[in-house]
């Protein structure tokens, strides 16, 4: 990348050899202006440019920083840029930027606009490209993250709260209807039990009241046999109606 000899326009100069089985046959070059694409950057609104591995501004989006380096070179830079003419006559000076993601000042006293650096290297030609983006763009994405941040936060706070809130209710739904069951089974079994005490109760008096007739029935007929051993036929045969009336 250099000024042109006779158009002094900057450009990027791609050369190829041309060869051939006996000979050299010549040389190939090709100068690539960026004009197009820089005006492209201007219209972005955000400083943007390129420089090389020392830090020299090729193309970019502020003409006035062309041939001017980010950082302060060595003298044997200088030396080289001079003795090489690539950037111009003179020597190459610094502009307010800084190193990547470090704030950057552009312009001077009151107007002063802070901009944060980032950087992208590209290994394929060892340039960076450089953009200054505005300190409260940088600020309101910073915001607006943390308030999707939060907002996921809360939402998902909210969703574990909800999601913990039924599980109780599930599991005291469960505690409640297992004591109704155990509740039910025990009503049914207190039900059961009443009933067998009825009908053994029932079952009691039934026997008693049979029990009692077939006594005196037993009693009526061993002393009618006693009467009867004893000639007493009017005692055995008023025992014997006794017997009869309560067949009845």
């Amino acid at each position: 990348f250099a000024l042109g000899n006779v158009s002094r326009r900057p450009g990027l100069y791609i050369s190829r050899r041309i060869d051939t089985d006996l000979s050299r046959k010549g040389i190939v070059v090709i100068k690539v202006e960026f004009d197009q694409l820089e005006e492209e950057w201007r219209g972005y609104g955000k400083p943007a440019f390129v420089t090389n591995p020392a830090g020299v501004v090729l193309v970019t989006s502020k003409p006035d920083w062309r041939f001017k380096s980010i950082g302060r070179l060595t003298d044997e830079q200088q030396k080289s840029a001079a003795s090489s003419r690539d950037f111009g006559e003179g020597d190459i000076v610094q502009v307010p930027i800084y190193a990547q993601n470090q704030v950057a000042r552009i312009g001077a006293g009151f107007d002063q606009v802070p901009k944060i650096v980032e950087a992208v290297k590209r290994p394929s030609s060892n340039w960076t490209v450089h953009v200054l983006a505005e300190t409260q763009d940088v600020v309101a994405v910073a915001v607006y993250r943390t308030r999707i941040l939060m907002l996921v936060s809360v939402l998902l706070l909210t969703s574990l709260f909800f999601i913990d809130m039924y599980r109780r209710r599930a599991i005291i739904a469960r505690a409640e209807l297992a004591a109704s069951e155990r509740v039910r089974d025990l009503n049914d079994r207190l039900a059961h039990s009443n009933k067998l005490s009825i009908l053994g109760q029932i079952a009691a008096g039934v026997g008693h009241e049979i029990n009692q007739p077939l006594a005196t029935i037993g009693t009526y007929a061993s002393s009618a046999i006693m009467l009867n051993d004893q000639g007493a036929t009017k005692s055995v045969r008023e025992n014997l109606e006794r017997i009869g009336k309560l067949t009845i």
